[in-house]
């Protein structure tokens, strides 16, 4: 079925103005409020209008109904959507609106769990049409945070699995589970697809703390991310090291980025096994010796900012000194004794 249908019934409307004014408008508010009986008064009139695109390019009543404020929805709004599935075909809810939306993908980033499983149980494959930025339904509940949704969705994606799947797609969905906080979803993923494990590496180079934290609950899947190396023969802690440069951009403090890197490369190497602490890449060398070269600016950075706070800091105690033991008056040039202000008045 052609999914633009819904951008050529929109120029419908635009060349039939008393329709547009006494079914396309009157449609859209009731689509907007969830008024089934208002709504269903049309539908009884034109059936068809159940595929039409509605006002302000929405895409059709379901997409309306779809974006609909979702802090206050009520069973009066999943009746509504409800309805309206009821009355169209399995081709109907794959239509698309104007950003190439459909309403199940609506419904997944932005809107109501039982609003989607109402859709995707007259059309399951819904789950597997992209729309926005190429992104399919549970990817973007995992980006939007969706976390009822994202659990149900992986559920019924079968593992992530089937031609529509990159791997891409995948490690999109699983690091923006991490960022929501989703760990019950990624150490779920990673049990399934033990594969994308490795992946997470590049996220503990970029200093991503969710990804850490999660290494810390995955159990035996860690070995996998840390026995990683790339062409260079660097592992996981070598990455570490390596990174330090790219980091120290993003931060004007050198000795404050300095005490972070090290913090960080501590932590990860404790994550490490034994023997890969101490492992050589291709240029024989160690994580450690490789942090220490790749750190050697930063480090002489942060000894000058330091040696310059050191001189401030000691111009404000020589003035401050000072000023503690300035006498009010002064001294008398002749013996040294000090001039007290009541003195001067006397």
């Amino acid at each position: 079925m052609d999914n633009n249908l819904t951008v050529c019934f929109c120029n419908y409307f635009e060349g039939n103005r008393e329709d547009y004014l006494n079914l396309a408008v009157p449609l859209y508010e009731a689509s907007i409020t969830s008024d089934w009986e208002a709504a269903k008064l049309i539908f009884e009139k034109r059936p068809d209008l159940v595929r039409f695109g509605l006002p302000k390019n929405s895409g059709t009543a379901l997409h309306v109904a779809a974006i609909a404020d979702q802090n206050q929805w009520t069973k009066k709004n999943l009746d509504f959507v409800k309805n309206l599935v009821d009355m169209m075909t399995i081709d109907d809810l794959e239509l698309k609106n104007k950003h190439s939306n459909t309403a199940f993908w609506i419904a997944t980033a932005f809107g109501d769990m039982e609003m989607a499983m109402i859709m995707m149980e007259k059309n399951p494959n819904l789950l597997n049409i992209r729309g926005s930025a190429g992104l399919l339904p549970l990817s973007v509940s995992a980006f939007t945070g969706r976390h009822s949704t994202v659990r149900y969705l992986y559920n019924r994606s079968q593992k992530m699995s089937g031609d529509h799947w990159t791997e891409s797609d995948m490690d999109f969905t699983l690091l923006h589970c991490v960022e929501r906080d989703f760990f019950d979803v990624a150490l779920q993923i990673l049990s399934d697809c033990p594969e994308l494990a490795r992946n997470m590496a590049i996220a503990v180079m970029h200093r991503h703390q969710g990804i850490y934290n999660l290494l810390y609950e995955i159990g035996g899947s860690k070995n996998d991310i840390c026995t990683f190396k790339d062409k260079s023969g660097n592992n996981m802690l070598h990455l570490v090291g390596k990174t330090s440069k790219e980091m120290a951009a993003k931060t004007s403090r050198a000795s404050l980025l300095m005490q972070r890197e090290l913090l960080w490369f501590k932590e990860v190497e404790k994550m490490m096994p034994p023997s890969l602490r101490e492992a050589k890449n291709k240029d024989g060398q160690t994580p450690y010796e490789l942090f220490s070269k790749e750190n050697q600016d930063l480090v002489s950075k942060g000894l000058k900012w330091m040696k310059d706070c050191m001189v401030v800091a000691t111009l404000i105690i020589t003035v401050a000194l000072a000023v503690a033991f300035t006498v009010p008056g002064g001294y008398n040039q002749e013996h040294g004794f000090p001039i007290f202000i009541h003195q001067l008045h006397s």
